[in-house]
């Protein structure tokens, strides 16, 4: 990701990467299936960069939108002089997508997976 993060910032339009979609191939190791019958989010195997304020990152996320933690590729600008409220609310806005994945800046394992939809099933 830092690669794509530098070719990015070296491309002056930042559209260099936009609609391109990375995600874990099913050959993977660390591809496992979901409980699909718990109504519990699915597993997050897709990859995709975050702009917030004047800062990009990039975060796993699976299809319905459910996201691990964002990684951050720039870092967290001065408070005060970056004050401004819409980026802010955008900012929030991205955060409130990390639910069930809190505290995940990787997929889980298919164990944590598990012991979270079991977790997740119990509330």
């Amino acid at each position: 990701m830092n690669a794509v993060y530098q070719c990015m910032r070296r491309n002056r339009d930042r559209k260099l990467f936009s609609g391109w979609c990375w995600y874990l191939s099913r050959e993977s190791p660390d591809w496992y299936d979901g409980y699909h019958d718990l109504n519990c989010p699915d597993h997050p195997f897709t990859v995709d960069f975050v702009r917030a304020r004047s800062r990009l990152g990039w975060r796993w996320r699976n299809e319905d939108g459910d996201s691990c933690e964002i990684n951050w590729l720039d870092p967290e600008p001065d408070r005060i002089c970056d004050a401004d409220t819409s980026s802010t609310r955008s900012l929030q806005s991205i955060q409130e997508e990390i639910g069930f994945y809190k505290g995940h800046y990787h997929p889980p394992t298919a164990e944590e997976y598990n012991r979270l939809c079991d977790e997740y099933s119990e509330d």
